[in-house]
């Protein structure tokens, strides 16, 4: 179902602040850090402040729940300890690109959950967003145009360690609802960083070209329909906020010049391949006119 006023999805609205997830899936390595630094760059230079959420590096949280297996075999970390433990590889992440902002030159300042006063309710292990110290974030953004923060975690009405949860079988997502609830604080855009280039007409919603040559991308795509499609990009709970607050969400790789905008509306572009053959008779000469 289509509501709304399309032009209300566009890209060419952009608020001051601009709220940049760095998924886990997108940063596979400690490498793509910089990639990441050049994200945030193009925004400053656009004149927006940004606040970087950064998830653990890929593989990091596996390692250390093994880790932690290792150590305490007969009784695994719960609560507390389980939160700070997997907290500790998204502020790991987080460090990491501060020092790649340093090394760029780009003046910055980082924060933690308790810096920032960010509450959340629930379990410990899979907890949601309450609350937020906007004019504590604000307050940083004024000292440099780029303020980082951990992915995951929050605390409590008692102070201690908790995870966010994104909602889903495995819980993940938890750095997706993050950034939507504080650009929703903050009525910041919010791009999330994956490994996908936006939403594709695809079961996954993802594209692998070479299977999916000619799948079609999303320019913008309804809250409902993405909750359909795009369960497997963005966490359900991150989804359903969006939608109750009405927050646009842009989803988008590392670099790329696209997104599609999670919104009111639902458009897929126009074809995005022209196939060429190149030798009459040989199967697979072609090439992908955008």
């Amino acid at each position: 179902m289509q509501e709304g006023d399309p032009t209300m999805c566009s890209e060419d609205i952009p608020n001051e602040t601009i709220v940049l997830k760095f998924g886990g899936s997108a940063l596979t390595h400690v490498g793509e850090l910089r990639a990441a630094v050049g994200e945030i760059r193009r925004e400053v230079r656009k004149g927006r402040s940004v606040i970087a959420i950064v998830s653990p590096i890929f593989g990091t949280t596996p390692r250390l729940l093994a880790e932690a297996g290792k150590l305490a075999a007969a009784d695994p970390p719960s609560g507390p300890a389980l939160a700070r433990l997997v907290a500790g590889g998204a502020r790991h992440a987080a460090s990491l690109l501060s020092v790649a902002l340093w090394d760029a030159g780009q003046a910055h300042t980082s924060a933690t959950a308790r810096e920032v006063g960010l509450l959340a309710q629930g379990p410990s292990g899979d907890a949601e967003p309450a609350a937020i110290d906007t004019a504590a974030v604000q307050h940083l953004l004024n000292r440099a145009p780029v303020l980082v923060l951990p992915g995951l975690e929050s605390i409590n009405e008692r102070e201690q360690p908790t995870l966010l949860g994104g909602g889903g079988p495995s819980r993940r997502g938890g750095t997706d609802l993050l950034a939507v609830f504080i650009a929703e604080a903050l009525g910041a855009d919010v791009r999330l960083i994956k490994d996908s280039e936006g939403v594709y007409d695809t079961p996954s919603g993802r594209i692998d070209p070479r299977a999916d040559e000619r799948a079609r991308r999303y320019r913008t795509i309804a809250w409902e329909d993405a909750s359909r499609l795009a369960g497997r990009i963005v966490g359900p709970r991150a989804l359903a906020l969006a939608a109750r607050r009405g927050v646009r969400i842009q989803i988008g790789a590392l670099g790329a010049s696209r997104v599609t905008t999670i919104c009111w509306w639902t458009e897929l572009e126009h074809p995005t391949s022209l196939e060429i053959d190149l030798q009459p008779g040989v199967t697979g000469a072609r090439v992908l006119v955008a």
